[in-house]
């Protein structure tokens, strides 16, 4: 992209604003109106010419087109870091004036919607299992996502947005002397998945998928087991996953296919429809993961799923990030890949 057309599509107030709050948060056009407080006509048009000069990228969800900060935008990432923009320090520099208030209106938008997502999950009425299994056929994904969890004594699995517990007890019933790590952002759910798993090798810690509460390289492997649909910014776990899991480490994902049934939003509280495999692929690639299988169907349920089984590659690291046993364990337990 050449220079000179970046810096025509900044050379507009309304537009800096746009770039700031995308920075933040994928978002689509009526949200940005009513953050901004703009005609939608005036945020479409500014909206084309930002993406138009490569500094947004769009993804269609249903009805809805997200758009985004384009963060492959390397040059212009460490200009906008320079300024403070990345950190949303907009007081300086040349930025409007009106930043520092959209930035406060985007927190609490963001606060409000993730009250409204914690709500939901705390109310087991809005979540009855046999309703989602009209939808998804849990029995389908869940069989293939244990029959890949590896048996060996040791070997700590992560659960992440473990809900009720239903997954991660499977596993550990069928897997003798496996660890696994229930996440969740919901206390409710947490606390649901404790009575499931009482007596099994189970621990429990809250926390969201963007900001995972591991340390770094401390997981075997991990299981997003229809978690990333619930996520504005799902490449932004993977990048968490890179870095909790040890070298060699086994990431299994069981995701929507896309698809247009709009009612799962509110239904199911849902933020994307689904998703490409190719785009997970993608994703998985970019941070250094292999795909070693990647499976497709329905089983019993009216969407398509699609279960993938990727690998930590271990080139990434140096010999010395590598302490003893780590990085083989999972070769030494039979199911190294």
């Amino acid at each position: 992209m050449h220079l000179l057309q970046i810096a025509k599509a900044l050379a507009d107030p309304i537009r800096l604003r746009l770039l700031a709050v995308l920075m933040q948060e994928p978002l689509h056009v009526s949200e940005l109106c009513d953050l901004l407080d703009l005609k939608q006509s005036r945020v479409s048009r500014h909206l084309g010419i930002l993406a138009k000069a490569g500094l947004l990228i769009t993804r269609r969800s249903g009805a809805y087109v997200y758009y985004r900060f384009n963060n492959l935008h390397k040059p212009l990432e460490k200009l906008l870091a320079a300024t403070g923009a990345l950190n949303a320090e907009f007081g300086c520099l040349g930025w409007p004036v009106e930043c520092e208030s959209d930035h406060k209106e985007l927190l609490g938008y963001l606060l409000q919607r993730n009250r409204q997502n914690l709500e939901f999950f705390a109310n087991p009425s809005r979540i009855e299992q046999s309703a989602q299994e009209a939808w998804v056929d849990s029995g389908w994904y869940g069989s293939r996502l244990a029959d890949e969890t590896p048996a060996g004594d040791a070997l700590l699995f992560a659960d992440l947005g473990c809900g009720d517990g239903r997954l991660s007890e499977r596993i550990l019933l069928e897997r003798p002397g496996l660890q696994m790590l229930c996440v969740d952002q919901s206390n409710h759910m947490l606390e649901q998945a404790r009575l499931r798993l009482q007596g099994l090798d189970a621990h429990f810690r809250l926390g969201e998928l963007q900001h995972l509460p591991l340390r770094d390289n401390e997981a075997d492997g991990a299981i997003l087991s229809m978690s990333l649909h619930h996520v504005p910014q799902p490449d932004l776990v993977i990048a968490e996953l890179k870095r909790v899991l040890r070298p060699g480490g086994l990431l299994l994902i069981a995701e929507l296919m896309e698809h247009s049934a709009e009612l799962m939003r509110e239904r199911y509280a849902d933020f994307w429809l689904g998703f490409n495999a190719e785009q997970l692929q993608g994703w998985l690639q970019e941070f250094g993961f292999r795909v070693a299988s990647r499976e497709q169907g329905r089983g019993h349920g009216q969407l398509d799923c699609v279960v993938i089984k990727a690998v930590l590659e271990k080139e990434r690291f140096n010999d010395a990030t590598i302490g003893p046993g780590k990085g083989s364990r999972l070769a030494a337990a039979g199911r190294g890949v």
